[in-house]
C-alpha cells in the first residue's frame, strides 16, 4: 500500500510540475537567448553579447525595433547586475512621437534575428566582477502589433554571464561647448530660450498645485489619476519630489542644448544622456512642436530634464498620451517613473482639475 501511494505521489508530483511548463511553453511568443561572446574579458575589450529574438508563436508578430536592440539600443531594455547590484544604465532616452509602419519589424514563426550588442556603451559596468544580464521582461515592454494598436508581448529571457577580470576607467563625459548652444543659430536660441522659461513655469506650476492640494483632496484628483494613476500617500509624494527637482534643475542649472545631435532619428524630439546633466540634445520634431500644449517644445524639455540620473531618474515605460493614460490605469508605480507621464501632467492639456 505504501508504494501504490508513493507511485501515485510521484505522477501527481510530475503532472503538476509539467502542465505549468506546457502551459507557459504554449503562451510563449517571444524567445530571448542571450549569450556572452567570452567568459571574462580585460579592461580594454569590448564586452559583446550575442541577442537572439526568435518567434515561438504560430503566426508572425511584428516588433517595435526599439524595444529590442536590432537597431541599435535606445533604452534601457537590459537588466544588467553585479552580483546582487543593480548596472546603471548610461545610454541614450529620447522623446519619441508614435511610431510608425517603419518602426516594426516582421517575424515569421520560428524566425530568429539576431544581433551583437556591446555592453559597455550603454551600461555603467567599470568595476571588476562577475555580471549577469537579461532582457528585462518586468521593466521593459516587448511591443507587437502595428501603431495605435500595440500590446506586450510574451517573452523569455535566458541569462548572459561572464567576469570583467580588472576595473575599468569611466568615460570622461565632454560637456557641450560654452556658451549655453551647440551649434544653434540665433533663431533657435531665441525658440530654445522661450521654451526653456515655459518649461519653467509649467513644472512650477505643477509642483505648486501638487503640494497646495488638501490630503483629503488628493486620492480624487482627476489631474493626478489620469497621468499617475491610483494615489498612494508614497506614490503622490515621490511625484511631487520628482517636480520639486525638475522646477530646480530648469530654474537653477546651466542648462546646455545641442541643435545637431548625432544621435536624432527622424521619430525623435529629443534625447539625453542620464548621467550627463544637463545636456539636452533637440531633433528635428523638436522644432515642428509649439511652444505650448502636448508634446510641446516646453514639455519635451520637462521630459527630457526628469530623465537625468541626479532629478528623477525616470524611463520611457509608455509614450503619447493614450500610452501614457493606460499605463497609469495598469501600473501607477511605473507611471510615476515614466518622464511622458510627467510631461502631460505639467502641459495639462486638455486642463484637468486637481
Amino acid at each position: 500500500m505504501p508504494s501504490i501511494v508513493r507511485n501515485v505521489a510521484l505522477i501527481l508530483l510530475y503532472f503538476f510540475s509539467v502542465i505549468p511548463l506546457a502551459f507557459a511553453q504554449q503562451n510563449q511568443e517571444i524567445e530571448i537567448v542571450l549569450q556572452s561572446r567570452l567568459p571574462s574579458y580585460g579592461n580594454d575589450t569590448p564586452l559583446i553579447i550575442d541577442f537572439t529574438l526568435t518567434n515561438r508563436s504560430r503566426s508572425s508578430i511584428r516588433v517595435l525595433s526599439w524595444t529590442t536592440p536590432i537597431n541599435g539600443v535606445s533604452a534601457d531594455i537590459f537588466s544588467v547586475t553585479r552580483g546582487s547590484q543593480p548596472i546603471q544604465y548610461i545610454g541614450r532616452l529620447a522623446k519619441r512621437g508614435e511610431p510608425t509602419e517603419a518602426d516594426f519589424i516582421n517575424i515569421e514563426p520560428g524566425q530568429s534575428i539576431a544581433v551583437p550588442v556591446d555592453l559597455s556603451l550603454y551600461y555603467a559596468i567599470y568595476e571588476a566582477g562577475n555580471y549577469a544580464v537579461t532582457y528585462d521582461t518586468e521593466g521593459a515592454d516587448l511591443l507587437i502589433g502595428r501603431p495605435g494598436a500595440l500590446r506586450r508581448a510574451a517573452v523569455v529571457s535566458s541569462a548572459a554571464t561572464f567576469r570583467l577580470l580588472s576595473g575599468r576607467i569611466p568615460p570622461q563625459r565632454i560637456p557641450l561647448s560654452a556658451p549655453k548652444f551647440d551649434q544653434c543659430d540665433s533663431s533657435q536660441q531665441d525658440d530654445l530660450g522661450a521654451a526653456l522659461a515655459e518649461a519653467s513655469n509649467i513644472a512650477s506650476a505643477a509642483l505648486q498645485v501638487l503640494q497646495d492640494t488638501p490630503p483629503a483632496q488628493q486620492p480624487n484628483s482627476q489631474r493626478y489619476l489620469t497621468w499617475f494613476g491610483a494615489h498612494t500617500v508614497g506614490l503622490y509624494a515621490k511625484v511631487t519630489g520628482n517636480f520639486s527637482k525638475i522646477s530646480d534643475a530648469l530654474g537653477k542649472k546651466a542648462i546646455s542644448f545641442g541643435c545637431h545631435g548625432s544621435d536624432c532619428e527622424p521619430i525623435d524630439y529629443a534625447y539625453v544622456y542620464a548621467d550627463q546633466p544637463y545636456n539636452i540634445f533637440v531633433c528635428s520634431k523638436f522644432w515642428y512642436a509649439a511652444l505650448k500644449g502636448t508634446d510641446s517644445r516646453s514639455g519635451t524639455i520637462i521630459h527630457e530634464m526628469s530623465h537625468f540620473g541626479i532629478v528623477a531618474a525616470t524611463r520611457d515605460f509608455a509614450y503619447g498620451q493614450n500610452g501614457a493614460k493606460a499605463l497609469a490605469a495598469e501600473n501607477p508605480p511605473r507611471a510615476t517613473s515614466n518622464a511622458d507621464s510627467h510631461e502631460y501632467f505639467a502641459e495639462n492639456n486638455p486642463d484637468l482639475p486637481m
